[in-house]
């Protein structure tokens, strides 16, 4: 990995712009999202309004038009604005993203009401040290440390902090911070387009996503893939803290699936073939696929195995992503594979946001990242998606970056917080956690609706039952009134069923052989399964529970589905003791 070496002169000090909201005069009327529509001929109106703001240069405003009028049929207010329209009635500060940010803040606190919810930036950012051209790109803040963030936004006191020459954080959160107190206040997101060709790519795959995603039970699956920690000791810890979040933080509605580069796991896959399982899981189609490791510009990790190292997802791999309609939102908790603003190419997540049939929306980290804010943010974004079931993907983000600094609370907000107290000093984990929840951005729209099961399946069944023994289920199921419906008795996401085969001696065929059965056999959670038609939003079935299952709680789910794409999901836990 390449050290940054060029510094950066940004502005020190900001004039702070008055915080008093303008009353918009609009005769009883409902605010206008611009004076003339989505375009606003004066930014300084108090007459305008907007819920979703986007800020493009004018060559690719013709290639948005679908997107914009996508968002105005949903009932946002849009208003579309260039930087070179920015420019002229904000462009008094030394950096273009000053320029951007005071308009920002204008709109946020002097626009009729209710303030702005998201910002879409489309076009790329210049690359480190260079400076944007209004033509096609859009820049983002640059940030030595977390420290000159906040203290840039604060009205100043005494002399200003000295900066040396470090490594530098890109972050669109300069545009989302309102108040000065290093937290986003509305959610942000950036189409890192170079060219007409590339944005029309990316909100195809966003329109097709939300108005016609197939149904199926890829949009209750999570996969997750994952490459060893290097940590020693700390990997077994991290590996409790991963447990503990999953149990406490994803609902059992969603089905999840591990693909773990540590050969001591039976999540293990054939090292040699690793990238193909990793390449095989993102086409499958998941909700959501999670990667949790080490990371690079143009890579992810490697399989360390006898000796050789196998990479996972290389550049050469996204041409090979493709996930038809079942496109997930990629995160990943890793260093620089969103590092959109790098000197050499794209980062291999600029490549999969602008592959056609890859990820519709891509969280990463800029720069650098640490242990401690990857598990906070990791924890939040579960909690927010796969517990509250956010609706858009940039309110996931702005409540994960929030919740890592307020500390939602937790057993296991606790249990990370005291994993970072044995590794780090305490100022280190609040400087490390500010610095985390600046570098993640989202490629992608943030306004991007997430294709949950649009409905809810109600079931019915006895609180205990023993193993060999019938379970009697009755569902009733919100929308669609009639379909097909799957239902399962499934394990917890943590707990393995089936049996798990050493690998300890094995060499060649035998050892590939095994590994691969351990690995179908730790992701197999499903201990029945039938599928079944129903009509008047009612069904019931018998469930034969096997006499092997080892005592435990598990869990009965539905997924339910209709021709017309109408589908809901819905699950309800029951306790099984052992056969006697």
């Amino acid at each position: 990995m390449k050290k940054r070496i060029l510094t950066v002169f940004l502005a020190l000090f900001t004039v702070c712009l008055s915080v008093s909201a303008v009353k918009a005069e609009t005769s009883g009327k409902a605010p206008l999202e611009a004076p003339g529509g989505m375009k606003a001929s004066k930014l300084k109106s108090p007459a305008n309004g907007a819920d979703y703001i986007v800020i493009s240069p004018a060559a690719f405003e013709s290639t948005l038009k679908p997107l914009l009028d996508h968002r105005k049929s949903e009932g946002l207010r849009v208003v579309l604005v260039t930087p070179t329209e920015i420019e002229k009635e904000f462009g008094i500060w030394s950096t273009g993203t000053e320029t951007i940010r005071s308009f920002m803040r204008y709109a946020y606190f002097n626009w009729a009401k209710p303030a702005p919810k998201y910002l879409l930036l489309v076009g790329d950012a210049p690359a480190l040290g260079a400076t944007a051209t209004a033509e096609l790109e859009v820049p983002t803040g640059l940030f030595r440390t977390v420290t000159e963030f906040r203290d840039r936004y604060k009205t100043p006191k005494g002399e200003p902090k000295k900066y040396g020459p470090v490594e530098l954080i890109a972050s669109d959160m300069i545009y989302t911070e309102m108040d000065g107190d290093g937290l986003p206040d509305l959610a942000e997101g950036r189409l890192p387009a170079d060219n007409t060709d590339e944005l029309k790519t990316m909100i195809d795959k966003i329109l097709a996503y939300e108005t016609h995603p197939p149904t199926g039970i890829w949009k209750r699956r999570i996969s997750f893939f994952a490459s060893e920690g290097h940590f020693g000791s700390i990997d077994q810890l991290l590996e409790k803290m991963f447990k503990t979040m999953v149990k406490t933080n994803i609902s059992p509605k969603f089905d999840l699936n591990m693909t773990y580069a540590n050969p001591k796991m039976p999540y293990l896959f054939v090292p040699d073939r690793f990238n193909e399982k990793v390449i095989d899981r993102f086409n499958e189609g998941s909700l959501f696929i999670n990667y949790i490791g080490h990371g690079l510009t143009d890579q992810f990790d490697d399989v360390n195995w006898n000796g050789k190292k196998y990479p996972i997802m290389e550049m050469g791999d996204v041409g090979k992503i493709d996930a038809g309609g079942k496109t997930p939102f990629l995160v990943v908790v890793a260093c620089l594979v969103g590092n959109f603003d790098s000197v050499v190419q794209d980062s291999i997540g600029e490549a999969l946001i602008k592959k056609a049939g890859g990820p519709v929306g891509v969280i990463s980290a800029s720069m650098v990242s640490q242990p401690t804010p990857n598990g906070l943010l990791s924890r939040e974004i579960a909690q927010a998606v796969f517990t509250k079931m956010t609706p858009r993907i940039g309110d996931v983000l702005l409540d994960a970056k929030r919740g890592t600094i307020l500390n939602t609370g937790g057993e296991d907000r606790k249990i990370i917080d005291k994993f970072a107290e044995t590794i780090y000093k305490k100022d280190d984990i609040v400087r490390h956690n500010s610095e985390g929840v600046l570098m993640y951005n989202l490629l992608g729209d943030p306004a991007t609706k997430i294709a949950y099961p649009a409905g809810e399946v109600s079931l019915k069944a006895p609180d205990m039952v023993v193993a060999g023994n019938d379970i009697n289920v009755s569902g009733t199921v919100s929308a669609p009134a009639s379909g097909k419906v799957t239902i399962t008795l499934e394990s917890s996401a943590v707990n393995v069923i089936y049996p798990i085969k050493p690998i300890e001696g094995l060499e060649g065929k035998e050892l590939d052989k095994t590994v691969e059965e351990n690995y179908a056999n730790a992701n197999n959670k499903t201990a029945w399964e039938k599928t079944i038609d129903y009509t008047g939003g009612k069904f019931s079935v018998s469930i034969s529970a096997p006499d092997w299952l080892p005592r435990a709680v598990y869990y009965i789910k539905a997924y339910a589905f209709d021709a017309a794409g109408k589908d809901a999901f819905g699950d309800v836990s029951i306790k099984i003791d052992s056969a006697k």
